[in-house]
């Protein structure tokens, strides 16, 4: 158990005394995922649009239930992630990070790494009533 807390400690910078299993996802209904996504959110690239509809098509990238992450390069050290809900298509946020984000499936929680590596800074991000939006610190009242 303590070497996952080790490694656990190195991928997210330092110790910490959450997981994203604090944070459960509880209203996570089944639902019908739309074909295909907003184009108003997408950049104006050909290239880029095909690989996000690939990557929809497969159906990756599930965050807190029924939102999608979809990333792509925008320069050295430099990603967008677009987050959508997969129930409308529409983008509900964008985020730019140096290093990736990390999320789960069943969990409500978004961790954007935002410094040159993942042990650098962190932004911490919450969906509630279908918006994103980041806090300080995690309060366990919260869950």
């Amino acid at each position: 158990m303590l070497s996952v807390f080790v490694i656990l400690s190195m991928y997210f910078g330092g110790s910490f005394d959450w997981s994203f299993e604090d944070f459960p996802v509880y209203d996570c209904e089944p639902f019908e995922r739309v074909a295909k996504l907003s184009r108003d959110s997408l950049p104006d690239n050909s290239y880029i649009m095909e690989a996000f509809d690939a990557q929809w098509k497969r159906g990756e990238n599930n965050f807190a239930c029924h939102y999608y992450v979809l990333s792509y390069g925008c320069g050295r050290q430099c990603q967008m992630n677009l987050i959508f809900d997969q129930r409308t298509g529409k983008c509900i946020r964008s985020l730019i990070t140096s290093s990736g984000v990390a999320y789960r499936e069943n969990s409500r929680i978004l961790v954007a790494f935002i410094g040159a590596s993942r042990a650098d800074k962190k932004e911490y991000y919450i969906i509630e009533n279908d918006q994103l939006r980041r806090f300080e610190a995690f309060d366990r009242s919260r869950r």
